[in-house]
């Protein structure tokens, strides 16, 4: 069976206070119940709240162009998580353009990741990867552990196996060094390296990190349960190369028992709270 990759989320926030709206605002309203309805699997629900946020923005576009960018990158990340890459992109590339030159450049670096984001789900690899490279000087913290883990889902994805371990270990420790190593995106990361390890025929390696990367990913609702389902999956296929047969089929049932409820893989599990 193929592998099946586990792209890590995006997360755009902003750097301009000046930007962030007030708290009587009715389209964040809106866009708080987007987020809310989007957390528990309602994408369609999340849509419809997040294209109303939208309009309301659309008046006073022109005096608030980081904030109206900001809607639009919301609204980019809810259409991926619904699998409408092509309106994804374009609401993706309008947030970059509106923020232009109003933004702190590591702000605009992670709309670039989430351009990014885009190419990649589309197929679009070779421009995915010089969105991120382009991106990575200007990002710090978690959003370089992000950008880092992307570009090595890219590389591989352009075959480039020599460079992903080296991403995905990067991305691991510097998650570590900000204390986010119980999140269930550390377990995404995990679980990337597993592939690698498996790929490489280090079975034990992979074997220990997904038993590092199951817990945190169950933690999570949502895509992040087919997320889990997909890492028990390919765990199962690691203990029968060890020879852990009874686990392996344990692992198996416990994958298929998973995939019988968790939403459809169309996309990535996201976060749109942080964006405004």
């Amino acid at each position: 069976m193929a592998p099946k990759y586990l792209l890590l989320l995006v997360v755009v926030s902003t750097a301009d206070a000046s930007a962030a709206p007030g708290p009587e605002d009715p389209a964040l309203k809106l866009e708080e119940k987007s987020a809310e309805l989007l957390d528990k699997g309602y994408y369609e629900e999340a849509a419809h709240y997040q294209r109303r946020a939208l309009e309301m923005r659309k008046p006073a576009a022109e005096t608030n162009r980081v904030q109206f960018a900001l809607t639009n990158s919301n609204m980019a990340q809810v259409y991926m998580v619904q699998g409408k890459f092509t309106a994804a992109e374009h609401h993706a590339r309008l947030a970059r353009d509106w923020c232009t030159g109003l933004v702190a450049p590591p702000v605009r670096a992670r709309m670039s990741m989430q351009i990014a984001e885009v190419l990649f789900r589309v197929g679009d690899h070779h421009l995915a990867e010089m969105e991120l490279v382009a991106a990575l000087p200007y990002l710090s913290g978690l959003h370089e552990a992000n950008a880092r883990n992307d570009l090595g889902m890219v590389r591989a994805a352009l075959g480039k196996w020599d460079e992903v371990r080296q991403l995905f270990e990067r991305a691991l420790a510097i998650r570590e060094q900000a204390g986010a190593g119980n999140h269930p995106d550390h377990g995404r990361v995990l679980a990337n390296l597993a592939l690698v390890c498996a790929r490489s025929r280090e079975y034990q390696a992979a074997a220990g990190h997904y038993r590092r990367a199951i817990p945190l990913l169950e933690q999570n609702p949502g895509l992040g349960q087919y997320h889990a389902s997909v890492a028990w999956s390919n765990y199962a296929g690691v203990l029968r190369k060890i020879g852990q047969k009874a686990e392996a089929k344990e692992a198996e049932r416990r994958a298929k028992s998973m995939q019988k409820t968790a939403p459809p893989p169309d996309s990535h599990t996201v976060d749109v709270r942080s964006f405004r």
